[in-house]
C-alpha cells in the first residue's frame, strides 16, 4: 500500500554553492546592534578582550592572509556591541609585532586594569606552527614581523627567537589576575598545552565560582586553517562569529567548543570537499570554572545542584547540571527515540550517576516534545505526487520514485571524476519511495522550524534554504515526521543518485555537458564541450530549470544536498541494496 512507502526529502545545505567548481561568493555581512551595557545581570565586573589579526607578514617566508584582520575586527565588534565588553583592544598590521603583542598581554597584568573577578579573551588570527624540539613538539604563533620561513621547520632557534611560544602564553594566562581567561586561536595547529579536556564542566552557576584558563584552537596537528571568499573570514572565526551573534542565552566556553567542533568541520567539508579538514580543539589549561558569554539583559539560569552532589535530585536538575552542548545532544537523541545512545552519552558524562533512572526521568521530562500534535494529513495530489500541508498556505510536494536498478558511480574516463566516485557498482532499489520534488525552500523550513537561517533571504521564500547542517536536517526530518505521522528522512546516497540519474548514464541527467540555461552554477567554468554562461552569484527559485524524467528539479546546481551516509573515500564495500552507508569511523557526511 502507498502508506507503507518511504518518504525521502532532499535537503539544501550551507551557504549556497553549485555542484560544479566555483562556490557562490556572498559576504555574510555580520551586523550588530549596540546594547545597553548597564542592563543587569553581568557575569563579570569588567570584561576585556585583546583581538589580534595579521594579514600582511613582513617576511617573504610567511604567506600573507586575506581575512585575518577582518576576523579580529569582527570579533571585537560583536564582543563590544552584543556582549557589552568594556575594554576591547584591536591589534592589526605592524602593531601586531612580537613586541606589540607581548606588551598588550603584559598590560593585562595590571591589577588596576583587570580585577580578580574580571574576564579576559585573547584572540589570535594569523599563522601558527608546531615545531619538533628534541622529543617534544612546541607550538608557536607567528607575529607580523617574524623573520623566519614557515617552510624551515628544521630551525627551531628561529622560531624561539622570533615567534610566540604557546607555553609562554600559558604562563601569561596564570599571571593575569582575572577569574576567567579564554584563548581563541584561529591559526594552523600551534599546540594548546593541555591534557585536561572539556568533557564535564560545572553548571553555569558553579562555572562563575571557580578560576579557569581555557583555550579553543581552530584545528589539530597536520591541519591547515582555511579562508574562503564567501565567508570573508577564516572557517573557524566565521562559525565563531555566527554562534556569538545568534546565541541569546548564556553560553559557556565549554558549549562553544562543542558547537565549533560540530560546525567548523561541516563548513570546511561543504566548501573544500573531503580533501581538506579542520577539527577545532577545546581544552582546559587550568582551573575548574567555565568562561561565560552573557549578553547584557539576558537572565542567568537558576542555580544548579551543588557541585559536590553525586546524584542530581531530578531529571530537570540533571539537565541543568549538564553543559549546554551535552544537553542539546541528549535532548535530540531522546526526541529521536534513540534512548540507548542517550544513555551512552549520560554514561560518558558521569559514570557514577544512576543513568538508568535519569534516562526514565528524561523520557518524562521530554514527553511533551515527543507527542505529535494533530496536523493535516498527507494528501495524494495524483498517482505520483503527495502533498504535505505545512500550514499557513505552505505545502511540500513529494514525487514517487519507482523501484529499479542502476550503475552507481562514474567511469574512470569521465571528465572531472574524483577517486571517491568509484568503483562503479550495481545497486538495486527494491521498493519505491517518495522524494521531495524540489529542494526544501526557505518558506518550508520556516513553517517547520520556526526560523530561516539562509543568507539569500532576498531571493524569496521559494528559494532553497541554505546554511543548514546535517544535524539541522535531522531535526527538520524529525519534526516533519511527527507532524505528518510518517517517516521522513534524508535519502541514502544511492537513492539520491538513482533519483538524479532518472534512468540516464551520462554525467548529467540532461546529457554530456551542462549550461547555465539548465542549472544554476558558476558559469565561468565549463564542462566538456559546454560554453561559458552567467554567474548569478545567488540561489534561484526552485523549479527554475527543467526537471529530470522522474519529475525532480535542481538535482544539479543551486545548492548542495545532504545525504544520510557517512563519507568514504571510495565505493569499495558500499551497500548494493539502496541503504545508507553509515558504517565506518568518518565524522563527515555525504553532500551531493
Amino acid at each position: 500500500m502507498r502508506s507503507n512507502r518511504r518518504i525521502v526529502l532532499t535537503m539544501a545545505v550551507l551557504v549556497a554553492s553549485t555542484a560544479l567548481p566555483g562556490a557562490v561568493a556572498q559576504d555574510k555581512g555580520i551586523g550588530v546592534a549596540p546594547v545597553d551595557k548597564s542592563a543587569a545581570p553581568r557575569p563579570y565586573p569588567k570584561m576585556h578582550a585583546l583581538c589580534i589579526g595579521i594579514n600582511d607578514y613582513a617576511s617573504s617566508g610567511v604567506p600573507d592572509l586575506s581575512y585575518a584582520e577582518a576576523d579580529a575586527s569582527g570579533l571585537a565588534d560583536i564582543l563590544t556591541q552584543l556582549y557589552g565588553f568594556d575594554d576591547v583592544r584591536l591589534l592589526t598590521g605592524h602593531d601586531a609585532s612580537r613586541r606589540g603583542i607581548s606588551d598588550a598581554i603584559a598590560d593585562l597584568y595590571d591589577p588596576g586594569r583587570v580585577g580578580e573577578d574580571d574576564a579576559v579573551i585573547i584572540y589570535f588570527s594569523g599563522h601558527g606552527a608546531t615545531i619538533r624540539q628534541g622529543q617534544s613538539e612546541v607550538g608557536y604563533l607567528i607575529p607580523q614581523n617574524a623573520d623566519l620561513s614557515l617552510n624551515n621547520a628544521a630551525n627551531p632557534a628561529a622560531y624561539r627567537r622570533h615567534a610566540l611560544r604557546m607555553d609562554d602564553l600559558r604562563t601569561d594566562a596564570e599571571g593575569i589576575p582575572a577569574k576567567h581567561v579564554l584563548f581563541l586561536i584561529d591559526s594552523c595547529y600551534s599546540g594548546y598545552l593541555s591534557s585536561k579536556s572539556l568533557d564535564a564542566p560545572p553548571a553555569i552557576i558553579n562555572a562563575l565560582k571557580y578560576r579557569a584558563r581555557q583555550v579553543i584552537t581552530a584545528g589539530t596537528a597536520g591541519e591547515e586553517a582555511v579562508e574562503h571568499n564567501a565567508w570573508r573570514h577564516g572557517a573557524f572565526t566565521y562559525k565563531l562569529l555566527e554562534i556569538l551573534q545568534a546565541e541569546e542565552r548564556p553560553l559557556q566556553a565549554s558549549a562553544l567548543g562543542v558547537m565549533l567542533k560540530d560546525r567548523v568541520p561541516r563548513a570546511v567539508l561543504a566548501k573544500f570537499g573531503p580533501d581538506r579538514s579542520l577539527s577545532p580543539q577545546a581544552k582546559y589549561l587550568s582551573g575548574e570554572g567555565d568562561f561565560l558569554f552573557l549578553r547584557p539583559g539576558a537572565l542567568l539560569k537558576p542555580a544548579s545542584p551543588d557541585r559536590t552532589a553525586t546524584t542530581p535530585r531530578s531529571g530537570t536538575d540533571f539537565l541543568s547540571a549538564l553543559r549546554l552542548g551535552d544537553q542539546k545532544v541528549i535532548e535530540n537523541l531522546v526526541a529521536a527515540g534513540d534512548f540507548s545512545a542517550a544513555m551512552a552519552k549520560l554514561t560518558d558524562y558521569e559514570t557514577t550517576w544512576e543513568t538508568d533512572r535519569f534516562a526514565e526521568q528524561l523520557k518524562k521530562l521530554l514527553a511533551s516534545r515527543l507527542t505529535p500534535r494533530p496536523q493535516p494529513p498527507v494528501v495524494p495530489a495524483n498517482d505520483n505526487v503527495l502533498t504535505v500541508d505545512l500550514g499557513g498556505g505552505v505545502s511540500m510536494d513529494l514525487v514517487l520514485i519507482p523501484a529499479g536498478e542502476f550503475l552507481m558511480g562514474s567511469p574512470e574516463t569521465e571528465e572531472g571524476r574524483d577517486d571517491d566516485e568509484g568503483p562503479q557498482h550495481r545497486v538495486r532499489i527494491s521498493k519505491p519511495f517518495y522524494m521531495g520534488k524540489y529542494e526544501v525552500t526557505q518558506s518550508q523550513w520556516q513553517a517547520v522550524m520556526g526560523q530561516n537561517p539562509s543568507s539569500f533571504k532576498d531571493c524569496g521564500g521559494d528559494c532553497p534554504v541554505e546554511r543548514v547542517s546535517w544535524d539541522d536536517c535531522q531535526s527538520f526530518c524529525r519534526k516533519l515526521s511527527q507532524r505528518v505521522g510518517r517517516e521522513i528522512r534524508l535519502p541514502s546516497e544511492s537513492e539520491w543518485e538513482y533519483a538524479c540519474r532518472a534512468g540516464t548514464s551520462s554525467p548529467f541527467y540532461f546529457g554530456d555537458t551542462i549550461s547555465t540555461d539548465q542549472a544554476n552554477y558558476d558559469g565561468n567554468g565549463t564542462y566538456g564541450h559546454g560554453r561559458k554562461g552567467v554567474y548569478r552569484e545567488k540561489t534561484t527559485s526552485v523549479g527554475s530549470f527543467a526537471a529530470n524524467d522522474f519529475g525532480l528539479y535542481d538535482m544539479h546546481g543551486n545548492v548542495w544536498e545532504w545525504c544520510e551516509d557517512k563519507w568514504h573515500d571510495s565505493y569499495n564495500g558500499a551497500p548494493t541494496d539502496g541503504s545508507a552507508w553509515t558504517a565506518g569511523n568518518s565524522e563527515s557526511r555525504v553532500l551531493r
